[in-house]
Order: structure tokens, then C-alpha cells, then sequence
């Protein structure tokens, strides 16, 4: 690997083909898993199963991802023929000419990154606060829908305008694989606190922020879980020995069906997911920030850096992968729906799909 410098002192043309290759590979099979996340959920919908407010904002996350996907595929086939990849000279030499393609593919992947980060933090507020008000099975409601009008103004729209902003100042361009892989974000020839600003503007602050955030709102699910369970033992034992209607009632409701279902509790751990593949992302962010600012020669930098380099170009691609395998291929009623569709069985099959649709919404 050769070393070169430009003026914000900071190591490049780190990229190899493995890692161009695992970008390429790991972003075309988020793609996939996104399309077929889709056409799983409209084939359970299609199925008579009620899609509650938790699934659709999954979809839209899975939009968000699958753009990043895209982005990145576009950005890593981009620098195979950039000059980024072939003349360290011309990296040196800070860009002087603009590429529009780099541009785009920057925008793109800027815009669905914090995109990404809102709508996973907004299905971890929802679970929490909002889900044990929503209806089971009688469709949408009009403070849903205006919920849901809220929930993309915020998501799309703030994105959209610190993208757009980003876009106007020509902030936009090859950053040299310093804070990304093999594709485009904020242009290395901006001044160094330039590029922290706008760096953490416009993805890696509303990454840190979305990991405080969900972190909290889990800690306070198992919190109300745990009083639920409690409450729930307490209104057990006087129950006994009691004949009361509203402890019978009480009593004969099962606890894991009162307020939140398996399906949602797996949505609560879809910050996990965000934070075991973008982790590598934001350590090299981190790191890069305070060499950038302090000035210190670090003596394992760079060996660091790019070990954490190589499993960015994978993690950073792999969200809309990653939720395909954890709501699709690990559940029972997909699997189940995907025998019956492809494999077609005789009346009693289709009888039984009609009984999982109608319990699907509890169980799965």
C-alpha cells in the first residue's frame, strides 16, 4: 500500500480491489434483500395480514438502505475508473477538476444515510410510546396517517435540506477513503475543521445521536417490561382466592400479548444491527477527527485505520441485508407463505394460510 499525504495530512489510496469487490458484492445483496423484504410484505398483505405501523415503517427504512445500497455500489464501480484509484498524483494535486458522478453518488448516499438513521430511530420511539395505542386490526386511522405524514417530513425532509445545503457550497466530493469506502462524501480540499463540520452534519453526528437515543429508549422497554411483569405477578397472587371479574379478566390475558408482541420487541434491536455494521464507520471518524485536530502521530493509526477500513466497505453496505435476514428469512409465517406460494398445496393449505394470517399480528 502506498502512502501519500495531501495538505490535510491525512493517509490514502488505502482501497484495494478486495475491498471495491466486497463493497460491489455485500451492496448488490442489500438490494436484493431489500426487493425481496418488499415482495414478502405485499405477499402478507396480500394474504389478508394486517400490516401494523411498525411494518410500514420498516419498509421505509429498508427504502432508505436500499438507496445507500445503491449509492454505494454506484460510488465503488465510480472509483474503479476515477482517478482516485490510478494517479496519486492527481490526488495530491486536491481535485482540481469536479466530478459530477462522484457528486451525485455522494448526495445520494448522504441523503439516505441520515435518512436511515431517523427512520431507526423513529420505530424505536414508536415502539416505546406509540404502538400499544394502535389498533390490531382496523386499519389505519386518520392520527395515524397524519403520524406517518410527520414521521417522512422529518425523515426525508431534514436529509434532504442538510444534503441540498451541502450541495449549493460544493462541499460534496472524494474524500480520499478518509472517514468512508470506496466512495464519496465530504471533498478533501476543504480546510480541516471545514470537514469535521460537515462530516458530522451531515451523517456521522445523527449516527452517534440515533445510537444515544435508541440506546435509551431500549432501556426504557425493558424497564416497562420489567413493572408489567411485576404487575402482572402482583395482580396474579390476588387473583387467588379472589372473584373478581377485573382480576379474572386480568389473569386470563397472557402477559407477552397485553402491550408489545414478539415482532416488536425484534424491531427494538434494529439500532443493534446499525451500530454492529456502522461501528467500524464511526471508530475511523472518531479517530481520524482527533489526528486531524491534534496533530499526533499515532504509532498504530494507520494499521488501525485500515483494518477498520476493510470492514466499513462491508458494514456500511450491508443494512438492508441484515433486516431482510432478521424479519424474513428468520420468520416462521414468510417461511411458511413462501411453501404455500411456491409449492401449491390442496384446501387445507390454504385454510391454513388464512389461520396464520389472522394470528400473524401477535405472533410473528
Amino acid at each position: 500500500m502506498e502512502n501519500v499525504t495531501n495538505g490535510t495530512e491525512e493517509y490514502i489510496n488505502k482501497t484495494t480491489n478486495v475491498d471495491i469487490a466486497l463493497t460491489i458484492v455485500t451492496s448488490s445483496l442489500s438490494v436484493i434483500g431489500a426487493c425481496l423484504l418488499f415482495i414478502f410484505t405485499f405477499l402478507r398483505w396480500r394474504s389478508g395480514e394486517y400490516i401494523n405501523e411498525p411494518k410500514r415503517l420498516l419498509l421505509c427504512l429498508t427504502v432508505a438502505d436500499l438507496f445507500v445500497a445503491l449509492g454505494n455500489i454506484f460510488g465503488a464501480i465510480r472509483f474503479i475508473g476515477s482517478m482516485d484509484y490510478k494517479s496519486v498524483n492527481s490526488i495530491v494535486a486536491c481535485h482540481t477538476g469536479r466530478d459530477p458522478l462522484c457528486i451525485f453518488q455522494a448526495f445520494v448516499t448522504i441523503m439516505s444515510s441520515m435518512s436511515s438513521f431517523f427512520w431507526t430511530t423513529i420505530i424505536a420511539f414508536h415502539l416505546l410510546y406509540l404502538t400499544p395505542m394502535e389498533p390490531s386490526h382496523n386499519g389505519p386511522t386518520v392520527i395515524i396517517y397524519k403520524r406517518t405524514i410527520f414521521y417522512h417530513f422529518i425523515s426525508w425532509g431534514i436529509p434532504g435540506a442538510l444534503s441540498i445545503t451541502a450541495l449549493s457550497k460544493n462541499l460534496l466530493g472524494s474524500d480520499l477513503t478518509v472517514g468512508s469506502g470506496a466512495w464519496c462524501w465530504i471533498s478533501a480540499c476543504l480546510s480541516q475543521t471545514e470537514r469535521t463540520i460537515w462530516m458530522t452534519l451531515t451523517m456521522k453526528g445523527w449516527e452517534i445521536l440515533m445510537y444515544i437515543l435508541c440506546a435509551l429508549f431500549y432501556i426504557l422497554l425493558k424497564r416497562f417490561h420489567w413493572k408489567e411483569k411485576i404487575r402482572a405477578e402482583k395482580a396474579g397472587k390476588m387473583a387467588e382466592g379472589i372473584n373478581a371479574p377485573r382480576f379474572i379478566r386480568l389473569q386470563s390475558v397472557p402477559y407477552s400479548e397485553r402491550k408489545y408482541t414478539k415482532v416488536d420487541k425484534r424491531f427494538m434491536y434494529l439500532w443493534l444491527i446499525e451500530l454492529f455494521l456502522r461501528s467500524f464507520g464511526t471508530v475511523r471518524f472518531v479517530m481520524a477527527t482527533i489526528k486531524r485536530h491534534t496533530g499526533h502521530a499515532y504509532t498504530s493509526y494507520d494499521k488501525a485505520d485500515t483494518i477498520l477500513f476493510h470492514f466499513q466497505n462491508f458494514g456500511d453496505s450491508a443494512q438492508a441485508l441484515c433486516s431482510f435476514v432478521v424479519f424474513c428469512a428468520f420468520s416462521a409465517r414468510t417461511r411458511e407463505l413462501v411453501r404455500l406460494k411456491c409449492f401449491r398445496g390442496d384446501k387445507r393449505d390454504d385454510e391454513r394460510l388464512s389461520l396464520l394470517s389472522n394470528a400473524s399480528y401477535r405472533n410473528d
